[in-house]
């Protein structure tokens, strides 16, 4: 005899938070707070209202930002057996639409915030599969309904739904930067994985509180979620990002730990920390682009002794440095891969076997069971990037002889002048330690001489920098070689951000009229 018990889906872990902590705080946001047994009953209510218009496997759209109700939503779509999809709520009319095509969602949960930038985009036939379009709010055009009136009769009785763990439960969108946006599909058996990951990293626990800013549309919101569900702690949503209010969270809720990209970490010490009581946090991490040595000192200092640095992205969850590993020496790092998981760097779409020497650069490919199974209606996708397991990056990078990985930035953004590939990072780097540079990003511009034109562009914290002292700085600076240092200098009031906060090079690029090779 073999006993086999699958793992639980995702669905039903809130339950299980219910029957234990059921009094203690489970999200929150600035309207309110709701404990795991208020909102295990919520939930179900949710669930009831769903099972109106929806069978097990069916889709269930969210154009929300993060908040109590639209976490409740999402939990009573999963517990009535739907894939839930959240939506980039900043992405142009055409990208929402072909996610809405392809998904064809029998409902879409919007807040009310953002009802008239949805109709804006959508179309009748777009929204000819759904059912419903319920608001979290009052509604004001006739396809929509009041989540009052969706509720409405409601029981909070359990559904009799069967799921299992290999069933997909998340599809989450890429940006589409590159293209149209790809949904990747999680299991309830990926995102548990993730889920668990997180919640045995060093620091977390049950009376801890987390404050995040990540829009529901990342999948890094659904794996917190995950995480929050199986009991690591409770979790404050920050609608928008600001920094004086995340000052203002933190020291009023007395926050544990927050996840913030360096961009976000920087506007934080911008914003004079030192006069708010940070004493709660008991670790920080950042995430999604390099940490300079400047900021990470800084950040000890000023904000939380611990720090730690991950790497991953809507496909795949892939290494993690602890602040123990996080020396000056290993600033750049993203550190180790965390358990489970494969990384190897290899020739960029050569033989995975074919690993290359420490310190040697090449693609970053990652194994890992937490991997997704399939891009929504793409197989060809799927394979494309998923080859035997392996996940192909398309970012570049090399292990040093202790197995640490150091990210050098994407394949596509490399540049390549006279003939000599250059990475962007160092440079951005030493700009970046200028006293009066607040961000910098360089980039490759078409050019006759050299092929790609090495250019940089400023964001200054006061009066920018004339282009004759940024160049000398960059002839001084230990950290680029002659040939590295940008021969063109622009300068503008803000540089572009993604939805998550990072700094977007391509957007940038196109405000200031750069043709991109």
């Amino acid at each position: 005899m073999r006993i086999n018990n699958e793992l639980p889906p995702i669905k039903d872990l809130s339950a299980q938070n219910a029957a234990k902590s059921s009094d203690d705080i489970a999200f929150e946001d600035a309207d309110g707070s709701v404990t795991w047994g208020e909102f295990e009953r919520e939930s179900l209510r949710a669930a009831n209202g769903f099972l109106r218009y929806v069978n097990r496997g069916d889709r269930v759209a969210y154009y929300c930002n993060a908040s109590v109700d639209h976490t409740q939503f999402v939990n009573g779509a999963l517990k009535a057996g739907c894939i839930i999809t959240n939506l980039h709520t900043n992405s142009s009319a055409q990208a929402l639409r072909h996610c809405l095509t392809e998904t064809r969602p029998r409902v879409v949960v919007v807040d009310e915030s953002l009802a008239d930038s949805f109709a804006e985009k959508v179309n009748t036939d777009v929204l000819r599969s759904v059912s419903t379009v319920v608001v979290l709010g009052e509604p004001t055009r006739e396809y929509e309904e009041s989540a009052e009136s969706f509720l409405e009769g409601t029981t909070m009785e359990e559904p009799d739904v069967l799921v299992n763990e290999d069933d997909i439960v998340v599809i989450g969108w890429t940006s589409g930067s590159t293209g149209v946006p790809k949904g990747w599909c999680h299991t309830n058996r990926s995102m548990y994985l993730k889920g668990v990951e997180l919640a045995t990293r060093p620091g977390f626990d049950r009376t801890g509180q987390i404050l995040t800013v990540n829009k529901p549309s990342f999948l890094v919101w659904f794996s917190l979620f995950t995480k929050s569900t199986l009991g690591a702690e409770s979790m404050y949503y920050l609608r928008n990002w600001n920094p004086e209010k995340w000052l203002e969270v933190v020291e009023e809720k007395r926050i544990t730990q927050s996840t913030l990209v360096p961009t976000m970490w920087r506007e934080v010490l911008d914003t004079d920390p030192e006069s708010y009581d940070l004493s709660s946090l008991e670790m920080i991490t950042s995430t999604g682009e390099k940490l300079s040595s400047t900021t990470l000192r800084q950040l000890r200092d000023r904000i939380c002794e611990t720090v730690s640095q991950s790497y991953g992205s809507t496909e795949i969850h892939s290494t993690v440095l602890y602040n123990e590993e996080l020396t000056e020496e290993r600033i750049e790092s993203v550190g180790k891969p965390q358990s489970g998981t494969e990384v190897r760097i290899i020739e960029p779409d050569g033989p995975l076997d074919e690993e290359l020497p420490s310190n040697e650069t090449g693609e970053i490919v990652v194994k890992s069971p937490d991997c997704p199974v399939w891009v929504w209606g793409d197989s060809e996708k799927t394979a494309e990037e998923f080859d035997q397991g392996w996940w192909r990056s398309g970012d570049l990078g090399y292990k040093d002889e202790e197995g640490y990985l150091y990210i050098e930035g994407r394949s596509d953004f490399m540049i390549k002048s006279k003939g000599v590939k250059i990475m962007p990072a160092p440079i951005e780097e030493a700009l970046g330690d200028h006293p009066d540079v607040k961000n910098a990003i360089v980039v490759g511009v078409p050019s006759e001489e050299y092929g790609e034109r090495v250019t940089a562009i400023i964001e200054s914290y006061r009066d920018p920098p004339s282009e004759s002292k940024l160049d000398q700085w960059c002839l001084e600076s230990d950290k680029i070689a002659d040939h590295e240092r940008p021969r063109d200098y622009y300068t503008v009031e803000s540089i572009e951000k993604t939805a998550s906060g990072k700094i977007d090079r391509l957007e940038t690029m196109d405000k200031l009229g750069l043709d991109r090779t």
